[in-house]
C-alpha cells in the first residue's frame, strides 16, 4: 500500500498508450462499458481504465460498498466533491510502474498519485491548484491496483475479495489527501481511520493479525 510523492504525479493512461490499455487509444479498452466509470450518491467520480477485465466481476461485486465508503470518507475529511482515475491493471503493469516510480522490484497491491502536494485547510475557497471548487469537483489523482496481488493477498488472509477491493480503495484515497505510513505514528493514524470506516459498512478490522502490513508499509 504504497503513496507516491505529488512531484512524480503520473498520467499512468497516456504512458500505456502504446501497450492499447489507455483510453486515448483505439484498443477494445475505449469501448463503452458500465465500468468505465462510478458515481457516487454524493456525487463523487471515479473514471476508470480497465487494463485487465479480470477485474469486472470483482468490481461489480465491490461497487456499492466501495460508493458507500467514497461518501464516509469525504464527510469524515469534510471534502466537496472530488474526482479520482483509477488503473484496474495486472502484476506486470504493477510492477513496471513500481520500478518507475519508486524504483522497487515485482508489483505492489496498490500505487496513490496525488494530485496535490498538501490539501488546504478549507477546501471551500474559490481554487485549489487553479481548480474551481465552488463550480465543480476537485481532482484528487490517480491510483493503480493489481487484481493478482489483491486477490492473492484476499485469500491469504482469509478475507472476501470485494472487502479487500474496498480496503484498498479506502486506502488509495486517504493516501490521495495526505495520509502516509513511514512512521509508526502516521500509521497508526491512518489505521485508525481506515478501521472506523469500514466499520460503518460491516467490514471487519483488516489489521487483525497484522495480515495486511505488506511491504508498502
Amino acid at each position: 500500500m504504497t503513496n507516491t510523492q505529488p512531484s512524480a504525479h503520473p498520467n499512468i493512461h497516456s504512458e500505456n498508450a502504446a501497450s492499447g490499455l489507455c483510453e486515448d487509444s483505439d484498443s477494445p479498452a475505449d469501448t463503452p462499458d458500465p465500468y468505465d466509470e462510478w458515481t457516487s450518491p454524493a456525487g463523487h467520480k471515479f473514471e476508470h481504465n480497465l487494463a485487465d477485465r479480470r477485474w469486472q466481476p470483482l468490481l461489480e461485486a465491490g461497487r456499492q460498498t466501495c460508493l458507500v465508503l467514497a461518501d464516509n470518507f469525504a464527510r469524515k475529511m469534510q471534502l466537496p466533491a472530488f474526482e479520482v482515475s483509477i488503473l484496474w491493471t495486472d502484476d506486470t503493469e504493477m510492477a513496471g510502474l513500481n520500478q518507475q516510480f519508486r524504483q522497487k522490484q515485482g508489483p505492489t497491491n496498490i500505487l496513490s498519485f496525488p494530485a496535490l502536494a498538501k490539501l488546504p485547510d478549507s477546501l471551500s475557497s474559490q481554487s485549489v491548484s487553479g481548480q474551481s471548487v465552488s463550480s465543480g469537483s476537485v481532482f484528487l489523482g490517480d491510483m493503480a491496483l493489481s487484481f493478482d496481488v489483491l486477490t492473492k493477498e484476499a485469500l491469504q488472509n482469509g478475507q472476501k475479495p470485494e472487502h479487500h477491493l474496498a480496503h484498498l480503495f479506502l486506502h488509495g484515497l486517504l493516501h490521495l489527501t495526505g495520509y502516509d505510513h513511514q512512521e509508526e505514528t502516521e500509521a497508526e493514524e491512518m489505521e485508525t481511520l481506515e478501521i472506523q470506516l469500514l466499520s460503518e459498512v460491516n467490514i471487519a478490522n483488516p489489521y487483525e493479525g497484522d495480515g495486511n502490513r505488506n511491504e508498502g508499509k
